[in-house]
């Protein structure tokens, strides 16, 4: 196979003085970039070649200790674009994979800009989309896809996407199987669940019969950190030396390039061991403080970063409410109409170093979702949501509110839908009428909280603990529960049908009329718990052990109670014609 040099270091050297001397149909073209993803000038000026690998460097425990061997992106790159496979079945597909802030958008832009001043083999040309309402027709829309390499970037911002991830991906897929090369970038947690090879062959997608390549960002290393500030600062050591000093107090963050390229906004912190959330309320303090300034000094007007920062937390709410990351001029004059203040976006600097940008089409956005993200959780830790409405809780905003007493702050407005909650400790919440639908939750403890009315229907609990918790008139179909404790929970009036719970354990918990028919509790310990008259009707009791539990007018048709154990109960009390209770153990 004869490698083509799509992207190197000696090409990326020569890119921005390339940029700059651009004919005028390039420069409006590569406007466009600056405005619809990043400052591209900027981005070609201090870009820093990134590794790649094949497994999520968040399998880590340390996000310095590789978890597998990392390679150079631009060789990886190569390779796959002078690949060339006849076979229509998914493998001219990348999917680049990596968290917020990691490079993603960016690695994108640049083979764009490579393309742009011609530094591409003169046979092949580059399309840059970001994914939306429009995409497919785009897609469609393109001439000659066989010498065409279609850049499609945040999957995971993808409207069409939530919700309907495996269809949506099989759609982009098919409609794109003819192109020469195609990269979709993503955020590792997006992607649906069973996606990746049943054959576990690393570097493989598996989806709707198309199996596709994947490759995740590495974190930067130390060297890749010291090259950036050399390249930011090339003429001042005394600011690569306080850069340095400073992000050595973001712990591992200071190896995601998005904070990097922020880094003069941290100048001033003097706090040790700085957690994400401090480190963007800092990015965000900073730049509306800049905003304000300009504000008032080149359009005299009377308006505070308080303001700002207001309208900023409004435009996030009602971005995220509506699962969009970009707000068109027709919605800000709507939203202008409801609330005058609307308008100090139009009067804020949308290029540079700021946080919010404006398209070609004049639909504002920030510049970059984790922004917006950020924003969603400050208002939910400083109590700022007004509306009733849900809004939708993405992992990386329980990240950012993972810290913090979830009692105090409004959690109750997060819609947790598809949520990964991880390692969270939760005491005195109210999650009434909430909705936890195909969540995941992980490694937590809920204390004295309630879950009254909510769904959570194919939800996941894995290794987690509930005290005096409340699930009464829940729908918890489908529900799935592996290793975890229940002590003092009521499941009363709740809907359980098809559930399953593995090596749980049961303290005195409650389940009267729930509806636990065609469920499952295997190798569980249930502890005086009183199901009254529940419904356990062709239910799967099997290895489990009832000690002290009351089924007083309980409903145990067809159930299976193989190598159960029901202690401090008689057979008796289990009244069912039409279940064989001999592979059972009782005793008095």
């Amino acid at each position: 196979m004869i490698m083509e040099t799509y992207i190197s270091t000696v090409l990326i050297n020569k890119l921005f003085k390339k940029l700059s001397s651009i004919n005028q149909k390039r420069e409006s073209e590569l406007d466009e970039i600056s405005k619809e993803f990043t400052d591209a000038k900027a981005l070609a000026k201090y870009y820093v070649e990134p590794n790649c690998q094949h497994h999520n460097p968040a399998d880590s425990s340390n996000d310095m200790v590789a978890s597998d061997i990392r390679m150079p992106i631009y060789k990886f790159i190569n390779e796959f674009f002078s690949h060339e496979s006849p076979v229509i079945d998914g493998r001219n597909h990348l999917f680049v994979l990596a968290d917020a802030g990691m490079g993603k958008t960016s690695l994108l832009v640049i083979l764009k800009l490579l393309d742009l001043t011609s530094f591409f083999p003169k046979s092949t040309k580059c399309i840059l989309l970001k994914l939306g309402d429009d995409s497919i027709s785009k897609i469609r829309a393109i001439k000659n896809p066989r010498n065409t390499i279609l850049l499609l970037d945040a999957l995971d911002e993808d409207s069409n996407g939530v919700n309907n991830i495996a269809p949506r991906i099989s759609d982009l897929i098919s409609q794109s199987e003819t192109f020469k090369k195609v990269i979709i970038s993503c955020r590792t947690q997006y992607l649906p669940e069973g996606s990746y090879s049943p054959f576990d062959h690393l570097g493989q997608l598996v989806i709707k019969g198309y199996t596709c390549k994947t490759m995740f960002l590495s974190l930067f290393d130390d060297s890749q950190v010291e090259e950036y500030l050399k390249k930011r600062f090339p003429r001042s050591p005394i600011k690569r030396e306080k850069g340095l000093r400073i992000i050595k107090k973001m712990d591992s963050l200071r190896f995601r390039p998005l904070l990097l390229s922020y880094v003069e906004d941290f100048f001033e912190l003097d706090e040790d061991n700085l957690s994400e959330y401090r480190i963007y309320e800092e990015l965000i303090l900073a730049w509306l403080r800049r905003e304000e300034r300009k504000v008032r000094k080149n359009l005299g007007l009377d308006i505070s970063y308080e303001d700002i920062l207001t309208i900023c937390l409004k435009l996030a709410e009602t971005l995220q409410r509506t699962l969009e990351t970009s707000l068109i001029p027709e919605d800000l004059e709507r939203l202008v109409g409801e609330d005058e203040k609307f308008k100090i976006l139009t009067h804020l600097d949308v290029g540079g170093r700021s946080l919010l940008n404006k398209n070609s089409d004049g639909a504002y956005r920030f510049s970059h979702y984790s922004i917006q993200e950020f924003l969603i959780a400050y208002a939910v830790v400083t109590n700022r949501i007004d509306a009733d409405e849900l809004i939708r809780a993405t992992s990386k905003i329980l990240e950012f509110i993972k810290p913090f007493r979830w009692k105090q702050i409004q959690v109750s407005k997060l819609d947790f839908d598809q949520s990964d909650i991880i390692e969270i400790i939760a005491d005195e919440v109210n999650f009434d009428e909430g909705s936890f639908e195909k969540s995941n939750i992980l490694n937590s403890v809920f204390s004295k909280s309630n879950f009254l009315n909510s769904r959570l229907t194919n939800a996941k609990i894995t290794k987690s603990e509930f005290n005096d918790f409340k699930f009464d008139g829940s729908n918890m179909k489908n529900f799935k529960v592996t290793q975890s404790i229940f002590k003092n929970c009521s499941f009363n009036n709740s809907k359980c049908q098809n559930a399953e719970f593995s090596e749980c354990t049961f303290i005195g918990c409650s389940f009267h009329e729930s509806d636990f028919s065609k469920s499952t509790l295997s190798s569980c310990e249930l502890l005086a718990c009183n199901f009254g008259t529940a419904i356990l009707d062709y239910s799967d009791l099997s290895d489990s052990d009832f000690i002290d539990c009351e089924f007083t007018a309980t409903s145990t048709n067809f159930i299976k109670v193989t190598r159960a154990l029901f202690k401090g109960l008689s057979k008796d009390t289990l009244n069912s014609e039409t279940s064989d209770f001999k592979l059972a153990d009782f005793e008095d």
